[in-house]
């Protein structure tokens, strides 16, 4: 779940509680519009984009119920979950795209394990049980996905494939996560650097364009709560709250 601030104004501040299904569905979102994507005319293509919508349905049952942090009495954000907690989703999350296939699993997991590499409990024993166990599961599905068709089907094009996936959640998570005033760059697997500019709350400029269609509508629906001192996720679940949607345009640098 991401926990964001809302601050409108002329009243008072607020949470917004997105669920991190809504993110990968803004990321699935980009990925279907994007102009510059790889496997064009392959089937790889059509699994990426279906790997990306569904990376974190691990997160749902968390989403609906969401846990406080009984140190802050806050919601918990992805960034504030107990290793445990988040291996468990992150475990379910890669379960749920068996049916996609080897390709898609190996995605999932290599995204969670390179996470995980990039935090600050990397070095703990519970972080180093999830990287060793996924790391094996990893080999296995690449080796089951090179199986299919040996000629296409190289690491070297998983690991770009891997790199697509990573690039859309964090330009999702650039989106959902606070309202933007300064310019972010990204860069694809193939270096090219594209710069987002936030030109209001509701627009944002892209330079160069990668996508096809000349404006991209992007939106996440979450619910909003307000910002007080949770004793539990028991009361947090009698709070009141109201859906909202956030709603971008994404165009052109002029």
């Amino acid at each position: 779940m991401i926990r964001r601030e809302l601050r409108p104004k002329g009243g008072s501040s607020q949470w917004l509680l997105i669920p991190q299904v809504e993110h990968a569905s803004l990321a699935c979102a980009l990925a279907r519009a994007w102009g510059l994507l790889p496997f064009v005319e392959s089937a790889s293509q059509d699994i990426l984009i279906q790997t990306i919508r569904r990376h974190d349905d691990g997160w749902t049952d968390w989403d609906q119920q969401p846990q406080v942090d009984p140190r802050i009495g806050k919601p918990r954000t992805f960034t504030e979950m107990p290793l445990q907690a988040a291996h468990d989703i992150w475990t379910r999350s890669i379960a749920s795209c068996r049916d996609l296939g080897p390709l898609a699993q190996f995605l999932v997991a290599a995204h969670f394990i390179a996470l995980r590499r990039g935090g600050d409990s990397a070095e703990s024993a519970e972080a180093i049980r999830f990287i060793d166990k996924f790391e094996l599961r990893c080999r296995e599905w690449l080796l089951e996905w090179q199986s299919l068709a040996p000629a296409q089907n190289t690491p070297d094009t998983a690991r770009r494939v891997l790199r697509f996936l990573q690039m859309f959640d964090k330009i999702s998570l650039w989106f959902c996560c606070a309202d933007r005033n300064d310019d972010k760059h990204f860069q694809d697997p193939d270096g090219r650097t594209f710069v987002c500019r936030p030109v209001s709350s509701s627009h944002v400029t892209c330079s160069p364009w990668p996508f096809r269609q000349s404006r991209i509508p992007l939106h996440v629906t979450g619910r909003v709560v307000p910002p007080t001192r949770y004793t539990g996720s028991d009361q947090l679940a009698k709070v009141p709250w109201q859906n909202l949607s956030l709603s971008w345009k994404l165009t052109p640098s002029r």
